[in-house]
């Protein structure tokens, strides 16, 4: 059985940041179940505008010079986005801001990598890498 890391905590920092960021678009939003890999889905009149992976992290967005995200997450909601003609936007909230990139941008390298603080083989795989300089600020 897989375990969750997923905390209560983590799931109410990333609805802070898909409420702020769904109201600065003027959308909706739906949580969407984990089989779909994206956290989000953006609605505009029920109906489905893009998919959004969010990522909290507890430093500045400067600290490191990439943010990394799962290689099969990365295909899989983009796949999905793809198939359905919707942008896929991988939204990332720092100490410093809100900072988000385009899903279908093509990553800068793609090394293996994850955590290594649980002692859980299955967080390390392959994934994609975007530098942060290419990330974009947002007023949220």
């Amino acid at each position: 059985m897989s375990v969750m890391y997923e905390t209560a905590q983590d799931l109410r920092r990333e609805r802070d940041v898909i409420d702020a960021y769904a109201k600065m678009l003027k959308l909706e939003y739906q949580k969407l179940p984990i089989a779909y890999k994206a956290d989000y889905a953006l609605l505009e009149g029920g109906e489905v505008k893009a998919l959004v992976e969010i990522k909290c992290r507890n430093v500045d967005h400067d600290t490191y010079d990439t943010i990394i995200l799962s290689l099969l997450k990365w295909h899989d909601i983009n796949e999905m986005a793809q198939r359905i003609n919707i942008p896929a936007v991988f939204v990332i909230r720092y100490n410093d801001g809100v900072f988000s990139i385009p899903m279908r941008e093509t990553p800068d390298s793609i090394t293996i990598g994850g955590r290594v603080d649980r002692g859980d083989d299955r967080d390390i795989e392959p994934v994609i890498h975007y530098n942060v300089d290419r990330l974009r600020r947002k007023s949220v």
